[in-house]
């Protein structure tokens, strides 16, 4: 067991790998549904937006199932600026997790401030630092990211790694594709307010996506 795996075994609520891997793969269908239902979305005008879409569908499933299955964590929007977009942090038992979409699946996403600064939480993490597990889960909490990416719109690999200081390469980093969770079923009411949740989402993020498009023409 290496030392990320056997971390998140110790320190983090046993169902985060695999509620991380339903989300990704069920923001996925949902993402590629939204696509086939709406035509206007199929739009050569679009295409340059479906990257954040796809990662609207991503936000709005895990911050569903992190609710449902009452795990307790904290879920909080930062703003990208200047665009206007948001990307969640999630704070829970243990770790502070962001999530990414990469190229390949040993990749590191592309350098930006906020991860920069997140992974300094990582700076005393060594390879082969067997007191991992007993300072940082009392004395720190490691910043740990969700990578997840495919070609053609398809979701092909799924990992969870903790980077380095600066964000250069991985201290170590686990396949989650095949990470267990039990999918809690939903009453017809709780379909129906999930729907117009996901609706009222899809409108927000189109208006982002107009607003930035109109400032950039002006």
């Amino acid at each position: 067991m290496g030392v990320l795996e056997n971390y998140l075994s110790t320190n983090c609520d046993k169902r985060i790998t695999g509620l991380v891997n339903f989300s990704l793969e069920e923001g996925f269908l949902l993402f590629n549904k939204i696509i086939k239902e709406n035509e206007y979305l199929k739009a050569n005008d679009f295409r340059n937006s479906y990257g954040m879409l796809r990662h609207s569908c991503i936000d709005f499933v895990l911050k569903n199932e992190f609710r449902r299955k009452d795990i307790d964590a904290n879920i909080t929007e930062k703003i990208v600026s200047p665009n206007g977009y948001k990307y969640p942090v999630i704070e829970a038992k243990g770790l502070i997790m962001t999530y990414h979409k990469v190229f390949k699946p040993y990749s590191m996403p592309k350098s930006a401030w906020n991860r920069d600064n997140r992974s300094f939480l990582n700076k005393e993490i060594s390879l082969f630092d067997d007191e991992f597990n007993e300072s940082y889960g009392e004395l720190t909490t490691p910043y740990v990211m969700a990578t997840y990416g495919g070609y053609d719109y398809k979701l092909q690999f799924r990992r969870l790694g903790i980077p380095n200081v600066g964000c250069t390469k991985w201290i170590d980093q686990i396949n989650i594709e095949n990470s267990l969770y039990v999918v809690k079923p939903y009453t017809g009411s709780q379909e129906k307010d999930l729907e117009l949740s996901l609706n009222n989402r899809i409108k927000q993020y189109l208006e982002v996506r107009d607003n930035n498009d109109g400032t950039k023409k002006n």
